[in-house]
């Protein structure tokens, strides 16, 4: 019994020469059209996997052209007035941020002045202050011992050359003992400097 693998060759050496040729020609042919058919398809499913690259990159340059376009069609940005009108904008924030940085110094020395004021037996729990255009206003709030030394406390405050004014509302002096106390005080900038 003949091996199954042999036989297609023992078929194929039956033939005559002739035929034999005509079929190895026809064996190439398929076998052409065959590989023909799996490049093309190779190349097809290239095609398809770049698509997506190629649309992603033609996006892109029309965004940069788009892009480009419009900054082209600006009028010049760095003018001479503009950058002066920058320079006088910082300008005023830094005298602003000077003024400010001043104010916080002459704070300190406020709170000394009241510190030294203070006689003994009067606390102050609070301590509030707000700038605003050239003056500075205060809110002290605290307990005395006794109502003669909130009004000492005052009178003091009163005879301080930093101090424009001076108030202590009429309320606080409604008890005799442990009155508690809230003195608004306003410093002009003129007081300041003298």
């Amino acid at each position: 019994m003949p091996v199954l693998s042999a036989w297609p060759c023992h078929m194929f050496n039956l033939l005559p020469n002739k035929d034999r040729e005509i079929v190895k020609g026809e064996y190439r042919r398929r076998l052409f059209v065959v590989s023909l058919f799996f490049i093309m398809g190779g190349l097809l499913s290239s095609l398809l996997l770049l698509l997506p690259s190629a649309y992603v990159a033609y996006e892109g340059n029309n965004a940069v052209r788009k892009v480009l376009a419009e900054y082209l069609q600006k009028p010049e940005i760095s003018s001479y007035s503009s950058i002066s009108k920058e320079v006088e904008a910082t300008r005023s924030q830094l005298v602003a941020i000077k003024s400010a940085m001043t104010a916080e110094a002459d704070i300190t020395s406020l709170i000394k002045e009241v510190e030294s004021k203070k006689p003994k037996g009067v606390e102050i729990y609070a301590f509030s202050w707000n700038f605003q255009e050239g003056s500075i206003s205060i809110i002290l709030s605290g307990k005395a011992l006794t109502r003669t030394l909130l009004q000492s406390f005052e009178t003091e405050m009163k005879k301080s050359e930093m101090f424009s004014s001076v108030d202590v509302p009429r309320s606080s002096y409604a008890k005799a003992d442990n009155p508690q106390f809230s003195m608004s005080i306003l410093i002009n900038s003129q007081n300041e400097s003298k």
